[in-house]
């Protein structure tokens, strides 16, 4: 039964990418149950009726050296199976050195990970700022957790004092924001632990100045939780977001510079963060998340600090619109109503700034070729609500700019992130579990494919 429904689910997806103009993959790694390595593929593009499409390509097992370019003809290999060499546009990986190699052997345009990249940031500014106050908060964690003594003392404790039942959290290394996680759950239950300890006799080390460390950074570490939930959405257009975001970022956190009352080590934190942003995300006008911000008509030129940068990326799209040639037969599709995303209303608003500045002045680029024309028309165009899924604004408005059209396809299939892999390795450690450590690696790649494709 597996064998026939992965056939028939096989067929789909080959149909599906047969049909698709562009698509980008997102690749990671995962080690099983039993150590056994695997390495994940997943598509993602933009269909005829432009619904943003995504598939597991492969999860199977890896059985070479971790080399870049062992990697690289894994890569080549699945997409020789899937026949979408010459449509992949671009591959989002982690930012580990052998996925970035392996990328650039294939000539293919690589897309670091926006939320690992954030991770990376965060990290490296807390070993070298709050360390010595996570690694005390660490100890307690593992010492509740190893100790059942301990844990039942805490429970007591939580239950006399009117606090909920929650466990404390481990932080992962692997895992975005689990620090920010941990020190959360901890200071949210300072009574309930401080008196479990004096109870226990067990020694804190963890003093006042502690504590103001981790209720100061959970404010600052909150920030970067709301981003990566915002940016790690599979079933959205994500690129276009990044640059916005990167500037809302930096706004928040240079506003939070301001407050006097932190502490000198949690604006020394700040500093760390601001500067780590700064080293890893810079953007020129032909990088990619520039021109999907200006191919999403939610941000256009709103989302640059610079007009001259807007125009640069927009003369680079029309270079890409001179090469394109029509098919006449684009011009006879129907156009459907678009589906409106209701507005909401969110209390960690990481947009509230954007959202305040609805009007805006247009930048008038050309009038004189069609395409500058078509341009000039598109960039005239309102900005759509940001709340908008901006596919369903290009399938009212394709026939209008029908060669930006093509080129949005290419551009925001992209995700900003290889989520959708960690995903496929999560389900993955939903099926191969203790009770089930014998299952093949063959038969858990085809049970996730069957399992991930065929509801798409």
């Amino acid at each position: 039964m597996l064998n026939k429904q992965y056939d028939n689910v096989l067929d789909k997806v080959k149909t599906d990418l047969k049909n698709s103009k562009a698509v980008c993959l997102t690749s990671d790694g995962w080690t099983g149950l039993n150590g056994t390595n695997f390495l994940a593929a997943t598509v993602h593009f933009v269909n005829d009726s432009t619904n943003l499409k995504s598939y597991l390509l492969e999860c199977e097992e890896f059985t070479e050296r971790h080399t870049s370019e062992n990697i690289a003809l894994w890569l080549k290999s699945v997409m020789d199976r899937f026949a979408i060499l010459d449509k992949v546009c671009c591959v989002v990986t982690d930012n580990a050195p052998n996925m970035i190699k392996a990328i650039h052997l294939l000539e293919i345009q690589h897309v670091p990970c926006y939320a690992h990249t954030l991770n990376l940031v965060v990290k490296d500014a807390i070993n070298d700022t709050i360390e010595t106050t996570v690694t005390k908060v660490r100890k307690i964690v593992k010492y509740f957790k190893k100790s059942s003594t301990a844990l039942y003392k805490l429970n007591e404790m939580q239950k006399n004092l009117n606090y909920k039942e929650l466990k404390l959290i481990q932080d992962v290394s692997t895992r975005w924001n689990s620090i920010y996680f941990m020190l959360d759950r901890f200071r949210a239950n300072k009574e309930p632990i401080v008196s479990a300890l004096a109870l226990l006799g067990a020694e804190s080390k963890l003093i006042e100045n502690d504590w103001t460390i981790m209720e100061q950074s959970c404010i600052i570490l909150k920030v970067f939780d709301v981003l990566t939930k915002e940016i790690s959405a599979e079933k959205n257009v994500t690129l276009s977001k990044v640059r916005v975001l990167d500037t809302l970022l930096f706004n928040r956190l240079d506003h939070m510079m301001l407050n006097n009352t932190f502490l000198p080590q949690i604006q020394k934190f700040l500093k760390e963060l601001i500067a780590g942003l700064k080293l890893r995300f810079d953007y020129d006008n032909t990088n990619i998340m520039s021109r999907a911000t200006v191919l999403d008509p939610r941000f256009k030129q709103k989302g640059f600090s610079n007009a001259n940068l807007f125009k640069e990326c927009c003369d680079n799209i029309l270079i890409e619109m001179d090469a394109i040639e029509l098919d006449s037969n684009n011009n006879e599709e129907n156009i459907s109503e678009p589906v409106v995303i209701a507005s909401e209303s969110s209390k960690d608003n990481i947009w509230e700034e954007f959202d305040l500045n609805v009007v805006h002045p247009q930048t008038i680029l050309h009038a004189r070729t069609s395409n500058q024309k078509e341009m000039d028309n598109y960039v005239a165009e309102p900005l759509a609500h940001r709340n908008d899924d901006p596919l369903e604004w290009w399938k009212l408005h394709k026939l209008e700019y029908p060669k930006i059209y093509q080129i949005m396809l290419r551009v925001l299939c992209i995700p900003a992130t290889s989520v959708p892999c960690e995903r496929i390795f999560s389900k993955a450690g939903d099926i191969e579990t203790s009770k089930r450590n014998r299952l093949k690696p063959s038969k858990l790649g085809k049970m996730l494919f069957v399992k991930q494709n065929k509801t798409n």
